[in-house]
C-alpha cells in the first residue's frame, strides 16, 4: 500500500502547478543571462560558447539521445538544455569565487526582480 498521493495531470491545478514552474525557470534563466553579461561583458559568449564545445564533443551521441530522451532536434536540445546549463554552470563559477551560493544569490535576485506577466493565469 503505497502512502503517495496519484496526482492528476489534467486537473488544473496541476497545469497552473506546470506553468508557474515554467514561468520560474523562464525568469530565472533572464536573470543568470543578463547578470553573466554585466559580470563578463565582451567575454560572455566566448566563455560560454567554450564550455557548449565541452559537451558537445561526441555530436552524434549528443544527436541520438536528445531525440530519444527528449524528442528533440540537436539544435533545440542546445537552446533549451544545455546553454542555459552551461550559463548557470559559469555564474555558479564567478560566485563560487566570492564564495557565494548560486542558489542564494538566485532567491535574493528573484525576489527584487520585477517581472510583468501579461496573462489572465498569472
Amino acid at each position: 500500500m503505497s502512502n503517495q498521493r496519484e496526482i492528476n495531470v489534467e486537473s488544473k491545478e496541476f497545469r497552473q502547478e506546470l506553468r508557474r514552474a515554467a514561468l520560474q525557470d523562464l525568469i530565472e534563466k533572464v536573470l543568470i543571462r543578463q547578470e553573466l553579461e554585466k559580470r563578463l561583458g565582451g567575454e560572455f559568449t566566448e566563455l560560454r560558447d567554450k564550455k557548449i564545445s565541452i559537451a558537445e564533443k561526441d555530436t552524434k551521441t549528443l544527436e541520438e539521445a536528445a531525440k530519444l530522451f527528449y524528442g528533440l532536434t540537436l539544435r533545440d536540445f542546445k537552446e533549451l538544455v544545455i546553454v542555459p546549463k552551461a550559463e548557470r554552470e559559469l555564474l555558479e563559477d564567478r560566485l563560487f569565487l566570492e564564495k557565494k551560493k548560486l542558489e542564494h544569490w538566485l532567491s535574493e535576485v528573484v525576489a527584487d526582480a520585477r517581472v510583468t506577466v501579461l496573462t489572465p493565469e498569472f
